[in-house]
């Protein structure tokens, strides 16, 4: 369970700033972008169709891999003439095959992301990112979609082109302007979530989910089964306040319902410790699967926290 306090939280709605995505939010995420910043992560899978990403697989295609000895099977015409000549041995070249690369982005928009002590709440963080992964992949000619969970399920297929961009765009943002502080109780049952996701992705993608983890973790046997279906970044928010809660007393409220929270006793000992191990058995299961795993915070913008992660 997460909290907010009344006076951080009516302050930051009274502007919406940090809290609700808008279309100027898009061209400001996607033009501070430097063109050195991508997605290629180290890859061990591929999907069947062409494309632009090099892949661990040998075979035929338009990048240069290097030169080895002939073997018996190997092709005539791929025999390196100029090695062959130097050595007095028989070479040929490989090459490293280009394949697709689809990248999949799941959003958490559940009522727990919908706070914030600094910058911006989590679930405004999430999206920034969404949209800066999204416009990664974009700029790439990937193919990408993404599934935005708030109030309602947003979907979008996986496909490539600016056209397809503002459909992506948009599903970000209906998914963050759904939320609404008093009658908002949205949560993710994560089993649900990733069967589906498992049925929309496809086989070699980067998928990559942005949640808090907080109230329903993912349980390992589903992360397991959806290993299987490509390479797996998971993206952990987080703000201050969770893991330095407020040495005061005062009402705090989640989920439509408040209560008394006493700073000086037991319930800021208990969220400490609620907050360090979440984020530690988060970290030991993503450990055992071999999944990324890195958080980001809203005291930071959402740059600094993408090139932490991908550099």
């Amino acid at each position: 369970m997460t909290f907010s306090f009344d006076g951080i939280t009516k302050a930051t709605l009274k502007t919406g700033q940090g809290v609700y995505l808008d279309t100027s939010d898009m061209a400001r995420l996607t033009a501070e972008l430097p063109n050195q910043l991508n997605l290629n992560l180290a890859s061990g899978k591929a999907s069947k169709k062409l494309g632009y990403h090099l892949t661990r697989l040998r075979g035929r295609g338009m990048s240069f891999a290097e030169s080895r000895s002939y073997q018996p099977g190997d092709e005539i015409r791929h025999i390196d003439w100029r090695v062959t000549a130097r050595t007095g041995i028989t070479h040929t070249k490989t090459f490293e095959e280009e394949r697709d690369r689809p990248v999949f982005i799941f959003v958490d928009q559940s009522a727990s992301m919908f706070i914030g002590s600094t910058r911006c709440f989590k679930a405004y963080l999430a999206a920034e990112l969404a949209v800066q992964l999204g416009w990664l992949a974009c700029r790439a000619q990937d193919r990408f979609g993404g599934a935005f969970v708030g109030q309602d399920y947003q979907y979008t297929p996986l496909k490539s082109g600016r056209q397809h961009w503002g459909h992506f765009c948009q599903s970000i943002l209906d998914a963050n302007q759904s939320w609404d502080l008093h009658h908002d109780q949205a949560k993710i049952e994560w089993p649900i979530a990733l069967k589906a996701l498992k049925r929309d992705i496809k086989p070699g993608s980067l998928i990559i989910i942005i949640s808090d983890f907080f109230e329903h973790q993912i349980q390992s046997q589903d992360l397991h089964h959806l290993c299987s279906h490509g390479n797996i970044l998971c993206i952990g928010i987080e703000d201050p306040i969770e893991a330095s809660p407020p040495e005061i007393n005062g009402l705090i409220g989640f989920a439509g319902q408040q209560w008394f929270y006493r700073g000086q006793g037991d319930d800021r000992r208990r969220l400490k410790k609620y907050n360090h191990e979440r984020w530690q058995q988060m970290k030991t299961m993503c450990a055992e699967f071999g999944v990324g795993f890195f958080t980001a915070n809203t005291d930071k913008t959402a740059l600094e926290n993408l090139e932490a992660i991908l550099r």
